[in-house]
């Protein structure tokens, strides 16, 4: 059990290891693929409005996208830039 004390410092010793965590999977280019395909399932960077209410669920895939998001930039703000460059040339080889 954790007494008041304690807690505080439990807390940070858990955000510090999710952010090294995260820093681990964004590292290895397997890693970035695997959450550049993540990120692209939640519809972060498409429309979301369907005219229904199909709308809701897309939203609430792109929450999950935004959380991933602000997760991913405090890890490895350049995430962006790498991930592009390596799809870039993902695509270049299979010409």
């Amino acid at each position: 059990m954790t007494t008041p004390d304690e807690a505080p410092k439990q807390l940070e010793r858990q955000i510090k290891q999710e952010g090294e965590d995260w820093k681990w999977i964004l590292a290895d280019p397997r890693g970035r693929r695997a959450i550049s395909r993540l990120l692209d399932e939640t519809r972060l960077f498409s429309e979301c409005h369907t005219g229904n209410s199909g709308t809701f669920f897309n939203l609430g895939k792109r929450r999950v996208g935004l959380y991933l998001l602000d997760v991913i930039m405090e890890a490895a703000p350049d995430f962006f830039a790498q991930a592009y460059k390596e799809n870039r040339a993902r695509e270049e080889e299979s010409k």
